[in-house]
């Protein structure tokens, strides 16, 4: 899938943000912050998840060894493509409620 047309993702900067947010119809200033807000939070939020898991058999250790720091790696560099190419504001249209 591509984000305003990029598909790598230390090529989606806040530039290719708009333009997805331009292509679905949303305000890309709104877009841009709920993008990072998911980026910020979904690492903590996957590790509570490992955390509720009764890890009787050690295999909920085992993901958090092996999959924690690639979610972590990964929601960084959105987080870092996200503060490259933020310019101006928000497009003015409505922000999508639900």
């Amino acid at each position: 899938m591509s984000i305003g047309g990029e598909f790598l993702l230390e090529r989606i900067d806040a530039d290719a943000w708009k333009r997805f947010a331009g292509a679905v119809r949303i305000d890309d200033a709104w877009l841009i912050d709920t993008v990072a807000r998911m980026a910020d939070a979904a690492p903590d939020a996957f590790e509570a998840a490992l955390a509720d898991i009764d890890d009787w058999d050690g295999s909920a250790s085992e993901v958090r060894r092996r999959v924690l720091p690639a979610v972590r790696e990964h929601t960084r560099g959105v987080t870092e493509g996200i503060s490259r190419g933020r310019r101006g504001q928000g497009s003015g249209r409505a922000v999508p409620r639900g």
